[in-house]
């Protein structure tokens, strides 16, 4: 049996303002924070996720999980998630001034600085972040250095630095999606729920349905990356135009 260690606080912002009456379809699960899940929870660690979608009081939660944690951690991307993430780790900060934290995500990825400049993150994990955040969690709680973990940036005496490169790898490098940390019934119920706000990227509605049998989704990301060397994306400076895909057998099962 896997001893219990100690407890890791996972938050996903808001992706839409929603005192500007605007929302983003439930069918978007925080897959993100799963996926570094996979170790810390493989590894026996407790981990507490919270979505700011499906938590109305989302900032109490938070507070209270990180009573006594090991650390807090997020991830965002550009938006309004810059935003809600900043508040809501701002006050982690101030509630818990020695509690570590983390951000990681396709915009502190490409700005590290403005995080930890800030105050409201201790490393910012670069691209590509499982193995990345099992040993950072690690790290933190052994006491090591974090600058032994490969694909942080940190700050050191006043100065920006980045910790060995972490190569990207395949799905096959990571322990099974950690499923039951998501509480689906509550992303379920909003798919159906009338609502005034203007829903953003709204999946579309399977065929006929009724209120007797109401539409169930989600959408699922299947591969981390991309080739191509757009320069309007981030993608080819965080991944270094590496793509990597979900073996088809293991996202049939995943999915099933």
């Amino acid at each position: 049996m896997i001893q219990r260690r100690r407890r890791i606080v996972l938050f996903l912002p808001h992706r839409a303002d929603p005192t500007r009456g605007e929302t983003f379809s439930a069918d978007l699960l925080p897959l993100e924070l799963l996926q570094i899940a996979t170790g810390p929870v493989a590894e026996g660690f407790e981990v507490v996720l919270i979505d700011a979608m499906i938590e109305p009081d989302y900032l109490a939660k938070v507070l209270e999980a990180c009573d006594g944690a090991l650390l807090f951690a997020s991830s965002c991307i550009l938006g309004y998630q810059v935003y809600d993430g900043y508040v809501v780790a701002k006050a982690v900060r101030e509630r818990h001034p020695k509690l570590p934290i983390l951000w990681g995500g396709w915009f502190p990825s490409v700005i590290p600085e403005m995080y930890l400049d800030a105050g409201i993150a201790d490393a910012v994990g670069i691209g590509q972040g499982e193995l990345t955040f099992l040993e950072a969690c690690q790290a933190i709680e052994s006491g090591a250095d974090l600058a032994s973990v490969p694909g942080l940036a940190l700050k050191r005496d006043g100065r920006l630095v980045y910790t060995a490169h972490r190569e990207v790898v395949g799905f096959e490098k990571f322990h099974p999606v950690p499923w039951h940390l998501l509480e689906y019934e509550k992303y379920a119920e909003l798919q159906v729920k009338p609502t005034h706000m203007k829903v953003r990227h709204r999946f579309p509605l399977p065929g006929k349905w009724t209120v007797d049998n109401p539409p169930r989704g989600f959408s699922h990301f299947s591969s981390f990356g991309c080739p191509e060397p757009c320069t309007f994306c981030c993608s080819p400076m965080v991944t270094g135009r590496r793509w990597k895909a979900i073996p088809g057998k293991q996202l049939a099962e995943e999915i099933a």
